[in-house]
């Protein structure tokens, strides 16, 4: 069974992904998933009985008291398989109310979000649209720097269109009440965020790597002048390119969910944002190159993950924007200790070719 390597991770953490590698290959998999024929119920219910929906609520309060590590892998698979419902929202919502919300929302919510009997999806500043809007129980929006969390039917849904047919989007218009307010911390707000950053993070990683693979494998047996394709050194050298970014998109993304943990450095989720992003756009690219004509096809399975990574790309932050918050980051701390001249980098173009290296 092909998985993603993942290094410098704890047993128990290890154990945890495999749990959920092995839930979604039976629950998940499918060579052009279908939302029509999905058991999107089964898939839910199957999840929360894992505890997923508390990977960031701590012990005291019912959760599995974990980090962003274990969301993040969380997040690895998602993409992996392709998983386009809001589970990386509903997490992060769980979270979000479990560490910011108020007494009164937290007592009226929490217990459903953590056992599946609400599902919930989330907007934020960098996602200003929300997924499978019209058939979750509950909407965490952000708005005027605050955090709201409105009961689904209370919302006002306009359906958006996507890239990928499979993704289902809307623009929400929710009735700003006092009774909703989760939260008006900016605390809130920044780890609403940066949770939205890390999971589109992991799961562009894992869309990128399972990308790599299935290219790796097509390349093994599809043949052309009486020999597989791969064994032409301009697919085996794309495919090489391929395997290395795939790697740094793993390694950084994790440590930047190690980081965050200790000191919730929102420099390191930027990274990690930045190259995932940069990778997924490099390996459809060079993916679809190594799938040719097939690969622009609805039969063909790549062609769902080709359509999910584009539509995925703006969720959590753009490159571009990551890449200035990095910059801005750099730049605020050498000149706050005298190393670096006061000049202005409104593209943080600085720092661009280190990025994409």
């Amino acid at each position: 069974m092909k998985k993603i390597s993942l290094p410098f991770l704890s047993d128990t953490q290890r154990d945890l992904r495999d749990t959920i590698h092995d839930l979604l290959e039976q629950r998940h998999n499918g060579p052009a998933p279908d939302p029509a024929g999905r058991d999107a119920v089964g898939l839910w219910s199957a999840l929360t009985d894992l505890g997923i929906g508390g990977v960031l609520v701590p012990e005291e309060l019912g959760g599995l008291g974990l980090g962003a590590v274990e969301y993040c892998l969380l997040g690895l698979e998602l993409g992996w398989y392709a998983v386009s419902q809001p589970v990386l929202d509903h997490v992060a919502t769980s979270g979000v109310v479990a560490r910011h919300g108020c007494k009164a929302l937290a007592d009226a919510w929490l217990g459903d979000l953590l056992t599946g009997r609400a599902i919930c999806t989330l907007t934020s500043p960098r996602v200003p649209f929300a997924i499978d809007a019209d058939s979750v129980d509950a909407i965490l929006c952000v708005s005027a720097g605050n955090a709201y969390l409105v009961a689904a039917e209370n919302c006002k849904l306009v359906r958006l269109q996507s890239m990928d047919s499979n993704r289902r989007i809307f623009r929400v218009e929710h009735p700003r009440r006092a009774e909703d307010l989760l939260s008006a911390d900016p605390a809130a707000i920044a780890y609403i965020d940066d949770l939205t950053a890390l999971g589109s993070a992991s799961f562009l990683t894992g869309l990128a790597a399972r990308m790599f693979f299935d290219a790796r494998d097509y390349a093994a047996i599809r043949k052309q002048f009486g020999r597989p394709i791969g064994s032409f050194q301009a697919v085996a050298h794309k495919l090489a390119s391929c395997y290395v970014l795939v790697e740094r998109a793993v390694v950084t993304t994790l440590r930047a969910a190690q980081e965050y943990d200790r000191r919730a450095d929102d420099v390191a989720v930027s990274i990690a944002r930045t190259i995932a992003g940069h990778t997924a756009q490099r390996l459809s690219l060079d993916v679809l190159q190594t799938f040719g004509g097939i690969g622009f096809t609805a039969e063909h399975h790549i062609g769902h993950w080709l359509k999910l990574g584009k539509a995925h790309e703006a969720t959590g932050g753009s490159v571009r924007l990551h890449r200035d918050r990095i910059s801005d980051a750099w730049f605020s701390n050498h000149r706050s200790i005298g190393r670096g001249p006061e000049v202005d980098h409104p593209s943080g173009s600085g720092l661009n070719s280190v990025l994409t290296a």
